[in-house]
C-alpha cells in the first residue's frame, strides 16, 4: 500500500574523540532538549558552508573545549539516522596531552554543556554497556577508537 514517507534534509556534521596520552577519553555532558535529558557525548557539531571537515572538527573542538589544533585522524563516516534524515557525520580521533589541555575545557553555556570529564577506555565502554552513554554516535565512535588504539 502507498503511504507518506517523511524525511529531513540535514547538513553534514563532525564528531571528535579526544584521547589523551594516558589513554583517557574526554566526554562532555550536554542537555538535549528533544529527549529532555543530559547526555554524555564526544565533541562535535555541524559543518559550515565552504568549511572542510577537518576545519569543522578543529573548530568544534576549540569552541566546545578550548583545545587547540591537536593532530586529528579521520576514523569513519556514518549516517546517524539514515531512515529519517540525510545527515552524514565524519568521525575524527584527536590525540592530545591531558596535562596541557585538561584545565582549558570551557563551558559553552549556549550549547548546554554542563560538565566535562576524562574516562578510561574501560570506563567509557562500561558507560555504553550500562546506558550512561545514550548517544549512538558517541557510543559508535568510542568503540572504534578503543578497538583501534587497543589493537583489538
Amino acid at each position: 500500500s502507498l503511504g507518506t514517507y517523511a524525511w529531513a534534509q540535514r547538513k553534514s556534521g563532525v564528531g571528535v574523540v579526544v584521547v589523551t596520552s594516558d589513554k583517557k577519553i574526554l566526554l562532555q555532558k550536554e542537555y538535549r532538549y528533544i529527549i529532555k535529558e543530559y547526555s554524555w557525548e564526544i565533541q562535535g557539531g555541524g559543518v559550515d558552508e565552504h568549511e572542510s571537515l577537518e576545519d569543522a572538527a578543529l573548530r568544534e573542538l576549540r569552541e566546545e573545549t578550548g583545545i587547540e589544533a591537536p593532530l586529528i585522524e579521520k576514523i569513519g563516516v556514518f549516517y546517524p539516522l539514515n531512515s529519517f534524515n540525510t545527515e552524514q557525520v565524519t568521525l575524527f580521533l584527536a590525540k592530545t596531552d591531558i596535562e596541557a589541555n585538561s584545565s582549558r575545557a570551557q563551558t559553552e553555556v549556549s550549547e548546554g554543556i554542563s560538565e566535562y570529564k576524562y574516562v578510561t577506555f574501560d570506563e567509557a565502554l562500561n558507560m555504553i554497556d550500562t546506558g550512561q552513554i545514550i548517544d549512538a554516535l558517541t557510543a559508535n565512535a568510542i568503540q572504534i577508537v578503543v578497538r583501534r588504539l587497543s589493537g583489538i
